[in-house]
């Protein structure tokens, strides 16, 4: 009897050793093993019955800690999409929105679909009453306009400290009329924005952070889209209206892009200015014209030419224009004006008609316009008056018709002659 109780109790002691051994084995086994992660697994579609959109809505969250999926499910990640408007909301802005607010990611396993398409209810803010929908329905476009402004100012003043080699930025701001009133209601030097991340000419969800009257803080989410400003021509100086551009008066700035294409160097230099340009002003084509070849009260060169044919006079500006233009031009006693086209400095040329008479001559009368024809029929028939004669240039066919230029104390007057017998000593001094 008594070598069985002493047997029992050798195996008591056995059993209590392993007990022991046991259990701090298998507690530090349990340490090593990692707590289960909370689990996020969106949907595919959410239909939005309030104006913001939070993680519950489009997910379903799992967790051990049921606190901590309370927490999860109150996260705003979006402002609804506008009635009838679908939206889609990707995984990428849903991680942004929770690293912004200090979620520890690592604790936290997405699963389910990449993007969920939101929509809108057929019927919001059925809770909301008449009075605060009114409210609502009464913020002036100019509060809306206020905010935002606000916002994008803030939103430049972080990408400025965040990344100044990027430059100034134009920046686009998205935001609820209630969540206007909260921003203009509250204080602006308070204001701070959470969230953004590049390629910023993307549209991302930014939390704007504030304090009210009362000091207490206010979050207010907007949609931002962010677009850098391109390299534009600008003016390096004060240029006056009537310069012509040269290419140190230009310079490549940062700015907002003007409406209209954008021109090179060469489509502005050598052009005159048509208004003041201030420095640092881009300047578009719009801004510059042809340096004009005649310029109005200019006394301009006419040239006339009809089939053997050619007049020249000396007539009065009324406009001015540059190498193509088309001209309005006066004789020296206003009596009569045609139109002219440049084709130099103070220069231009009027075109004759084709009229010819039945004997293959031009009609001269009808040949060339009626501020010409004067002069014209002067020189067809030359009096006493002093000319001098010449070849003209140009002109191979002396076997058939001499070809000379009257020179004389007024208009130039061209013709081939068909008479040689007129001009004997013009003839002679071909002979020799």
């Amino acid at each position: 009897m008594h070598r069985k109780l002493h047997s029992a109790a050798r195996r008591c002691r056995l059993a209590g050793y392993r007990a022991v051994l046991v259990l701090p084995v298998l507690a530090c086994a349990l340490a090593g093993q990692p707590a289960a992660a909370a689990e996020i697994r969106f949907a595919e579609t959410a239909e939005i019955s309030g104006r913001i959109v939070r993680l519950g809505d489009v997910a379903r969250i799992t967790d051990a800690d049921s606190q901590f999926v309370r927490q999860l499910e109150q996260v705003e990640v979006a402002p609804a999409p506008p009635a009838g408007v679908r939206r889609p909301l990707s995984l990428a802005e849903v991680r942004q929105r929770l690293q912004s607010l200090g979620f520890d990611q690592s604790q936290i396993e997405f699963s389910g679909y990449g993007q969920v398409m939101l929509t809108s209810a057929t019927v919001r803010q059925k809770d909301t009453p008449p009075a605060a929908t009114q409210a609502l329905r009464q913020v002036a476009h100019w509060q809306q306009d206020r905010a935002a402004q606000l916002v994008s100012e803030a939103v430049q003043r972080m990408i400025k400290a965040g990344t100044p080699d990027l430059g100034p930025v134009s920046v686009e701001a998205e935001l609820q009329p209630q969540h206007a009133l909260v921003i203009l209601a509250g204080r602006a030097d308070s204001m701070q924005i959470i969230g953004g991340q590049p390629p910023w000419n993307q549209r991302q969800t930014m939390l704007v952070q504030l304090l009210d009257r009362q000091g207490n803080l206010q979050q207010v989410p907007v949609i931002v889209r962010c677009e850098p400003h391109p390299q534009v021509l600008a003016a390096r100086f004060n240029l006056p209206a009537g310069h012509v551009v040269r290419a140190e008066d230009l310079v490549w700035q940062q700015q907002k892009r003007p409406a209209g294409p954008q021109p090179l160097p060469a489509d502005l230099t050598g052009r005159e200015t048509v208004r003041p340009l201030r420095q640092g002003q881009p300047i578009t084509r719009e801004d510059v014209k042809s340096v004009p070849l005649i310029r109005r009260n200019d006394i301009v060169v006419v040239h006339s030419t009809a089939p053997g044919i050619r007049v020249s006079t000396e007539m009065k500006s009324r406009s001015e224009g540059a190498r193509g233009d088309r001209v309005i031009l006066v004789t020296l006693d206003g009596r009569e004006q045609v139109a002219a086209r440049v084709v130099g400095l103070q220069e231009a040329v009027v075109e004759a008609t084709a009229d010819v008479t039945t004997n293959g001559r031009p009609a001269l009368p009808r040949a060339f316009p009626q501020a010409l024809q004067q002069p014209v029929l002067q020189r067809a028939l030359p009096g006493s008056r002093p000319m001098t004669r010449r070849p003209v240039a140009g002109n191979s066919d002396v076997r058939n018709a001499d070809a000379f230029r009257f020179e004389p104390n007024g208009p130039v007057f061209e013709r081939q002659n068909q008479n040689r017998a007129r001009f004997p000593d013009v003839r002679r001094e071909q002979q020799r």
